[in-house]
């Protein structure tokens, strides 16, 4: 289930258009409790020379995450369990809320009153990830009896134990982990956020974006029932591409396929009529692109 989240009002880093571009300092928030970074590779977002790793594909649910700061408005990225809704929280910290609503930095009074993503006990918000360098998460320190505690995991991997978020005076948002975790590969990762003991309220997500793969550009194998090339069916065709690609940050279908595709995967297509159907993955990393095409004639005879 995708939740209907509200707009993120505040921020630090990149949103998904160059109009809104957040940026924040580190500093003590309100209650001098907890700090937050947010600078670069090892602390948060970058604002240029990142490739996109959109996933591309409407059908992707959850979509592979965009580099830079990912706001939970940005519906498609995002997949939850139990009960997440946005909620009102007045909060003071070093972020600012972004230009198109009109630059406020929330350090002064009367500090940001926005929306933000609640997660209550029990439930998580969750999403996918590729070729990533560095990821952390903001998550609110709050005086409210309802505050639980938190969990970060990534696969099988616990990247910030429980972690109650309780504080004193305004709340202030924070990054998890300090420093920010150094993603060991480039392949695909899903991280979990978790509640217990009660709600927490997150903001944001930060996936960095690899700017090299240690070679040179992607490679792409895509395959027709184990073929390379040209296959010749009978309508109507049944008939699996299954394809791999290394060292990629995003692949793209084209042809008689479109949108994103995930690094490795198969589909099935069933009763295909009568034509001639390309399919063309295109895989590119900050090093270069490449692509791999199949083709597919169905006739009125068996092939």
């Amino acid at each position: 289930m995708l939740l209907a989240f509200a707009v993120i009002a505040g921020g630090c880093a990149n949103s998904t258009t160059p109009a809104d571009r957040r940026s924040d300092a580190s500093g003590a928030r309100d209650g001098g409790s907890t700090t937050g970074t947010d600078a670069g590779p090892g602390g948060g977002a970058t604002d240029s020379g990142e490739p996109s790793v959109d996933g591309g594909d409407p059908t992707m649910s959850p979509r592979y995450l965009h580099c830079g700061r990912v706001y939970d408005q940005e519906l498609e990225y995002f997949a939850t369990t139990g009960d997440v809704h946005p909620v009102m929280l007045l909060h003071h910290d070093d972020t600012s809320m972004p230009a198109s609503e009109g630059g406020a930095v929330c350090n002064v009074r009367p500090f940001c009153n926005e929306q933000v993503t609640r997660i209550e006990d029990g439930a998580t918000l969750s999403g996918v990830f590729t070729f990533m360098q560095t990821f952390n998460i903001q998550v609110a320190s709050e005086e409210d009896p309802g505050v639980g505690s938190f969990r970060l995991t990534v696969d099988s991997m616990v990247i910030v134990p429980w972690t109650n978020m309780s504080g004193s005076g305004t709340a202030g948002f924070n990054n998890f982990p300090v420093p920010t975790w150094m993603v060991p590969d480039a392949g695909e990762h899903r991280f979990t956020i978790e509640a217990t003991g009660g709600f927490v309220d997150v903001r944001a997500v930060t996936p960095v974006c690899r700017t090299s793969t240690g070679g040179g550009p992607p490679t792409v194998d895509l395959k027709v029932n184990g073929s390379d090339g040209t296959i010749m069916l009978g309508a109507p065709a049944h008939y699996t591409l299954t394809w791999t690609a290394t060292e990629a940050a995003t692949c793209e279908g084209s042809g008689a396929w479109m949108g994103g595709r995930p690094l490795v995967g198969t589909e099935t297509k069933t009763g295909v009529p009568i034509g001639t159907y390309v399919y063309t993955l295109s895989c590119s990393n900050a090093a270069g692109a490449a692509e791999d095409a199949v083709t597919v004639r169905v006739g009125t005879g068996p092939g």
